[in-house]
C-alpha cells in the first residue's frame, strides 16, 4: 500500500517532473499532518502513542518512499537540465563551425580521432571516434 502510494504520480500519467514533486510534497505535508494529529488524539485521550504504534510506522514509510521519490525525480531533473545545457553548447560549436566550414581547424580533427598508432614497417592505423579505423602506409623516400 504504501509503494503504490509512493507511485501514485506515475500510475496516474504524471511525467516526473515539477508537477508531481509538488504532488509529492502535499502528500507528504497531508501525511505529516495526519501524523500530528494522532499524536494530539493520543495525547488528549490519555492511551499514550503505543496505541497508534502501527499507523505511525505506516505513516513514517510512505513519508520516506515519497521522500525516495522526490529526491530520484530532482536528481533526474538535475541530469535533464545538465543535458540540455550541453546539447545547446554543442548546437553552438556546430553553428561557428558551418560558418568557417572552409578553414582548417585542428581542434576539429583532436576531436574525432581517437588514437593514432604507428608501426615500424610504415603502416599507420588511425582510429576514430566509434571505433572507424583507417590504415596508411608511409613511404621511405629514395
Amino acid at each position: 500500500m504504501a509503494f503504490m502510494r509512493a507511485t501514485i504520480g506515475e500510475a496516474i500519467g504524471l511525467t516526473g517532473g515539477t508537477d508531481e514533486i509538488d504532488l509529492l510534497r502535499r502528500k507528504i505535508d497531508g501525511l505529516n499532518r495526519k501524523m500530528v494529529s494522532l499524536i494530539n488524539e493520543s495525547v488528549e485521550s490519555g492511551e499514550g502513542i503505543e496505541s497508534h504504534e502501527a499507523e505511525f510506522k505506516e505513516l513514517s514509510d510512505t513519508i520516506e518512499l515519497l521522500q525516495g521519490r522526490i529526491q530520484k525525480l530532482e536528481e533526474a531533473l538535475a541530469s535533464d537540465q545538465v543535458n540540455d545545457s550541453r546539447i545547446l553548447q554543442l548546437q553552438q560549436i556546430i553553428a561557428d563551425r558551418a560558418s568557417k566550414k572552409m578553414e582548417y581547424d585542428d581542434t576539429i580533427v583532436h576531436q574525432m580521432i581517437e588514437c593514432v598508432k604507428v608501426y615500424p614497417d610504415g603502416r599507420l592505423d588511425i582510429i576514430f571516434g566509434g571505433g572507424y579505423l583507417i590504415e596508411e602506409r608511409l613511404e621511405k623516400e629514395n
